[in-house]
């Protein structure tokens, strides 16, 4: 086995490649203060660029905003399967971040960016559709997530009452930081 670090983005971490959590694995643990952390970061870098005069185009994107450095996390690809080995916690809560944006995307009647954003938390296959961290128990509450539901679901675990929690507080910091479609 070889470590092999590169330089990854929100494009080649979700799009293709279906996670699996391996037994060792703890569940989704992450509260709202590591959530609100996250979000806290990510907007302190966001805002420290954001220019409302700025048309959002993806040459303006990538020459006006700095990258984010979101630490590293770590895959183990055996007998066909990619297992998250660090960074589930950080992955999951994306994927909520994702579910969250999809939704505002479609509030805001963007659709070419709602279907860019759905190919970032789920994929298409012959057997239906998968989520890219929907493995191990997590495709019922991301299906309830994304399909508008989440009142109508009774977590049966820890990672999927963690997961319902963190994505309300997810809706409820991004309904106040995102109000507007720009």
């Amino acid at each position: 086995m070889s470590v092999q670090p590169k330089e990854m983005n929100i494009n080649s971490i979700f799009g293709s490649t279906s996670y699996y959590i391996d037994f060792y694995q703890r569940e989704y643990k992450w509260k709202k203060t590591h959530v609100i952390a996250l979000l806290d970061d990510i907007f302190y870098r966001f805002e420290a660029d954001y220019r409302p005069d700025l048309d959002a185009t993806e040459g303006n994107i990538d020459s006006t905003y700095q990258w984010y450095y979101m630490n590293s996390y770590m895959t183990n690809d055996y007998n066909g399967k990619t297992y998250v080995v660090d960074g589930q916690q950080r992955l999951t809560t994306l994927t909520l971040l994702l579910i969250k944006l999809i939704h505002m995307a479609k509030d805001y009647q963007l659709v070419d960016l709602a279907k860019v954003l759905e190919n970032k938390v789920l994929g298409a296959g012959l057997s239906g559709h998968t989520f890219w961290m929907g493995k191990n128990g997590r495709y019922v509450i991301l299906d309830h997530l994304l399909n508008g539901s989440c009142q109508s679901i009774t977590p049966t675990s820890i990672t999927e009452s963690n997961m319902l929690n963190n994505y309300i507080e997810i809706d409820r910091y991004l309904d106040n930081k995102l109000t507007t479609v720009h």
